[in-house]
């Protein structure tokens, strides 16, 4: 994810995708990491990580869509 997010900023330049990827740097390890290992390991989340996991997501979608100018556009 913040591979793709450095990709994203390199092409348009949008300084809320640097902001997103400074602000939540831990959560999004903390999510590639949890990508990774659910493949191999169960592990339960609490609650509140899982809310805080999901405001970050809500937050990168965001910015992700202002920086390429889609709005949860679909191709087809």
């Amino acid at each position: 994810m913040r591979r793709l997010l450095e990709l994203i900023h390199e092409i348009t330049g949008h300084g809320g995708v640097e902001e997103v990827m400074g602000r939540f740097s831990v959560e999004l390890g903390a999510l590639e990491d949890a990508y990774i290992t659910s493949r191999y390991i169960a592990r339960e989340y609490r609650l509140e990580d899982v809310e805080r996991f999901k405001k970050v997501v809500d937050e990168v979608v965001r910015v992700v869509e202002e920086a390429t100018g889609r709005r949860g556009e679909e191709e087809g």
